[in-house]
């Protein structure tokens, strides 16, 4: 049996501690599984904290594969499996385990790729933007004309909010620091300089004091209430992420994601209590697939048609080899890059 290549990492740390490994025979299909030949990954921040074990969602210990999606090829198939045949072009969400030349998934779980998809462009879609469209549409229910702000607008799945905004008619308003203004305005957005502007007060005279529609928030609890009062009377404030929780050991994480995410729960009871038309709700792409798998895949599907259609073009930034995952791990933690960095796979 053929070798394959790997990224892993046996104990949490840096970048420094991805080494490419080499594995010494291709894993079999299980009879509903497929085995893929990976093209591209992306790379997330989440990846990053996967790596320094401040991810709650990733409770396994090392050794681990980072990566949270991929785009390849069928190149086998369990003896149970109909509908995949090899050479069909697919795609997962696979959370951990996609930095790797071949992987096994089951069958059910994968969408179709269109064939003349950039492999860079179609793992773009996969976290990034699916987050960003189910966000905009399954849990705000944006219609075309309305004011939104997002936050961190120049952030992996601040962009993709903008992107697809704009291409559903919406006005959107973002912050960013000032040295990313240009680039979020190249989008279509209004930005706001969030370190030397108080966002309330800038919405308030960017919408003539109406508010916004919709507010989406990643950033810390802080932040949330401060956003639920950007919103208009009947407004919804979508959180995700807790980018704030996310700094620091594996030991304080627990209690920071907690004095996070519990303070949110607990505003949203009172804000039902005194403000009822707005509303609000805290979005996990991982628990909305595994409550409407069927959605997820309705939905990266509408995403792949976008882009085969031309009317969304995923920004990446860069493409590096599998080998260079520390460098690409390195690049996202120093939050300079417009677009996603993607790790591509050599061809057989």
């Amino acid at each position: 049996m053929p070798s394959f290549q790997r990224v892993s990492f046996s104990s949490y740390g840096g970048p420094e501690v991805l080494q490419l490994e080499t594995v010494a025979q291709l894993p079999e299909p299980a009879p509903h599984q497929v085995r893929v030949r990976v093209q591209a990954a992306s790379v997330s921040f989440t990846d990053t904290m996967v790596r320094t074990g401040n991810y709650l969602d990733v409770r396994q210990p090392p050794p681990l594969t980072p990566g949270y999606d991929f785009v390849g090829v069928v190149d086998a198939v369990g003896s149970a499996v109909q509908h995949w045949r090899v050479g069909d072009r697919v795609a997962d969400l696979t959370v951990i385990g996609s930095y790797s030349e071949y992987l096994l998934r089951d069958a059910q779980d994968l969408v179709a790729v269109p064939p003349e998809l950039d492999a860079a462009q179609a793992v773009t879609c996969v976290l990034s933007y699916t987050t960003a469209y189910q966000m905009l549409h399954r849990t705000a229910q944006v219609q075309s004309g309305q004011t939104i702000l997002v936050h961190a607008g120049a952030g992996a799945v601040g962009m993709a909010l903008i992107q697809l905004g704009k291409l559903h008619g919406l006005r959107v308003l973002c912050t960013a620091s000032a040295g990313k203004h240009d680039f979020v305005r190249s989008l279509g957005a209004e930005p706001i300089d969030y370190q030397r502007q108080d966002f309330v007060a800038a919405v308030a005279e960017l919408t003539q004091g109406r508010g916004v529609d919709a507010v989406f928030d990643t950033i810390s609890f802080s932040n949330f209430k401060r956003s639920f009062a950007c919103l208009n009377a009947s407004g919804f404030l979508v959180a995700y992420g807790v980018y704030q929780a996310t700094i620091g050991t594996r030991q304080k994480q627990v209690g920071k994601v907690l004095r996070e995410v519990l303070p949110f729960f607990a505003a949203k009871l009172w804000w039902q209590l005194t403000q009822p038309k707005k509303r609000s709700a805290f979005y996990i792409i991982t628990a909305e697939r595994k409550k409407h798998a069927q959605q997820f895949q309705d939905d990266l599907g509408a995403l792949f048609a976008l882009v085969a259609a031309g009317k969304l073009q995923p920004i990446v930034d860069s493409t590096l080899p599998l080998a260079q995952a520390a460098q690409a791990h390195r690049l996202v933690e120093e939050a300079q890059t417009r677009g996603k960095i993607v790790l591509l796979m050599p061809e057989p």
